[in-house]
């Protein structure tokens, strides 16, 4: 289909100069090459472009494993988090537990010390 556009071209324009058929027949093959040659151009950048595109995919694969190690991590290190904060509420309620029944110990004793110290016992 292009050969045939490219030969009524030529053609065409060869015809409108009205050179003698040797010329006519240059100037056809001079266009031949040239089309020719934009042919190999363009399926060199073809071939380029394709390569860096499997480049591109590798790096956006490369990146999209080290994102996910990432989030695992960081729902490791959550969920570490989860557990170390239950156990330290944990703790605190233990520790505040002991606190009030030192504090009600305290109280009684003094309140026994004081009934002792008016009684005079």
């Amino acid at each position: 289909h292009t050969s045939i556009h490219t030969t009524t071209a030529a053609t065409t324009t060869c015809a409108g100069r009205q050179q003698g058929g040797k010329e006519e027949e240059g100037d056809l093959i001079v266009f031949k090459q040239r089309i020719e040659e934009q042919h190999t151009e363009r399926v060199q950048q073809a071939l380029v472009m394709a390569n860096r595109v499997k480049e591109l995919e590798g790096a956006v694969q490369t990146v999209t494993k080290e994102l996910s190690e990432k989030n695992q991590l960081l729902e490791s290190t959550q969920q570490l988090f989860i557990e170390h904060e239950q156990s330290w509420s944990s703790q605190v309620k233990v520790l505040t537990m002991e606190r009030d029944t030192l504090k009600k110990r305290t109280d009684e004793q003094e309140i026994t010390a004081a009934e002792t110290a008016r009684t005079g016992e």
